[in-house]
């Protein structure tokens, strides 16, 4: 079982963008995005993290 630093539960865009924001801030910081159902703008966006 893995470990995140940062998971993101529900996420949508304030969540997306929080994510992103904590990614630029501390580029080792594992996140993790957990989106439900079928949003194919979040899911879109969600391919715009940097791994």
């Amino acid at each position: 079982m893995g470990s995140a630093g940062l998971v993101m539960i529900g996420a949508g865009f304030a969540g997306l963008w929080t994510a992103v924001r904590a990614k630029e801030c501390n580029p080792n910081l594992d996140v993790l995005l957990l989106i439900g159902g079928v949003h194919r703008t979040s899911w879109q966006a969600a391919a715009l993290l940097p791994a």
